[in-house]
């Protein structure tokens, strides 16, 4: 099952960021559908006791107003940034390959301008697909730092290892859990109790090797930590 949510929300992100790449070209993208009407298997991205899936998060991800990531056209794999605000906004790209234990493979480094409603790209020159390895982009633009990571073929040849450490405390509101991974993360999963309760800033979420994340969930009480 857990990989079968993994499946849905890769199909839903290339879907998604095709769309967005081609935005010139494409009017929008109408997800079908948002949440189950009954208990079983489908491809709604909230389920039937109205718990999000992993697609839902991607999705949430994926839509971001400016949000830098790669995808494929017919000339192979292209990293691009898409700026749907109102105004131009100028970014440090660095994007390449890394190993699922963190070393750089390839890299390439580029300061761009995306135009307002607008979108940047390039071909990556360099394939990912080998053993252990993916692509990586970061985008530092206005004070904001957006990453993603991505295979062109689905993960195929990556062996991941559960290999990371995690913190949980107390804070306003609800429980700050931190994570960070000693080996690329695939997919990390938060679940509590009674899980349908609370609501999480953030789930499912790849984190690279030497990397940390943080994740509020909401309303959850401090003893839940212990």
């Amino acid at each position: 099952i857990a990989k079968g949510m993994t499946v849905h929300a890769e199909l839903l992100r290339a879907e998604i960021e095709f769309a967005r790449y081609n935005k010139a070209r494409c009017g929008g993208m109408m997800n079908w559908m948002y949440s189950e009407i009954w208990p079983s298997a489908t491809w709604a991205i909230v389920d039937y006791y109205t718990e999000p899936k992993q697609a839902y998060y991607q999705a949430r991800r994926s839509y971001k107003p400016v949000y830098a990531s790669f995808t494929e056209d017919k000339d192979g794999t292209r990293v691009f940034l898409v700026n749907d605000s109102d105004k131009a906004v100028a970014a440090k790209i660095r994007y390449g390959i890394k190993t699922l234990d963190g070393e750089i493979v390839w890299e390439k480094k580029t300061n761009i301008t995306a135009a307002a409603n607008g979108v940047w790209s390039e071909k990556v020159t360099e394939a990912d697909r080998g053993e252990n390895r993916y692509l990586f982009v970061t985008a530092e633009a206005e004070k904001e730092r957006i990453s993603a990571v991505y295979s062109a073929d689905m993960w195929h040849g990556c062996r991941f290892k559960s290999d990371y450490t995690y913190n949980a405390e107390a804070v306003d509101g609800g429980i700050k859990v931190t994570i960070k991974a000693k080996s690329f993360a695939k997919g990390v999963t938060l679940i509590l109790p009674d899980n349908y309760k609370y609501s999480y800033s953030d789930n499912y979420i790849d984190i690279e090797a030497g990397e940390e994340r943080s994740v509020f969930i909401g309303g959850a009480d401090k003893e839940l930590i212990e």
